[in-house]
């Protein structure tokens, strides 16, 4: 499958994305080059709950519905938003399934790839935990 989008236009989506929102151009550029485009059509399965995390993904095009009745988790990821960051980053098993609304091209990044990253990119890593860590409820005790 020949590529639908170029690199630039991979970094400008990627600067739309909150989580990526301490990255600069450069570093995106950097992240873009090891993304992976999948397509998808609509009722297709992403991923289930259960598997090995190896990947988050990065909507361009389509909506995916995320869901685990046991886990309480009932969402979409739309346009410019990302899904299954936080179990890459925790190693564990994913807790939600993901399946395509309707026709999906995302960005795959995976998680080695997306280490290596992390570990070269430092601010880009601080401002992905901030991002984490305002999602945390004020009362949590950690």
């Amino acid at each position: 499958m020949p590529e639908q989008v170029a690199t630039i236009e991979k970094v400008f989506l990627l600067q739309n994305c909150e989580l990526f929102s301490a990255a600069g151009a450069e570093e995106l550029l950097t992240l873009a080059h090891v993304t992976r485009e999948e397509e998808f059509h609509a009722g297709d399965t992403v991923f289930s709950a259960g598997e090995s995390s190896s990947a988050f993904y990065f909507v361009v095009r389509g909506k995916v519905h995320l869901e685990s009745r046991s886990k309480h988790i009932d969402e979409e990821a739309i346009e410019h938003q990302t899904f299954g960051v936080l179990s890459v980053l925790t190693g564990g098993p994913r807790k939600y399934k993901a399946v395509c609304e309707e026709d999906c091209l995302l960005l795959r990044v995976d998680a080695d790839d997306f280490y290596d990253f992390l570990s070269d990119e430092m601010d880009v890593a601080r401002g992905i935990l901030q991002f984490f860590a305002g999602q945390i409820p004020e009362k949590a005790v950690i």
